[in-house]
């Protein structure tokens, strides 16, 4: 519950709500499913995917490091 919820203990409104959420992203991955289409990839496998093209960018002297910077900022979540 604290990593879904970032705390031990939350309001009850606030763990019915991720409940909620939680539910409504299962029922779409179900139907994704069923229609026979490829789940989304998760936003850690695409920022993941991000940081690895800003890195080989650079590294084969496509980017500068100052055009590099901006585009790695974008990818940091806290």
């Amino acid at each position: 519950m604290r990593r879904r919820l970032g705390h031990s203990h939350q309001p009850v409104l606030v763990t019915v709500e991720a409940f909620q959420a939680d539910l409504a992203l299962s029922e779409q991955l179900i139907e994704l499913n069923a229609r026979g289409q490829p789940p989304v990839k998760s936003e850690t496998q695409q920022l993941q995917s991000r940081l690895r093209s800003l890195c080989e960018d650079r590294c084969d002297d496509r980017k500068s490091v100052t055009e590099t910077l901006p585009g790695l900022g974008h990818c940091i979540r806290f």
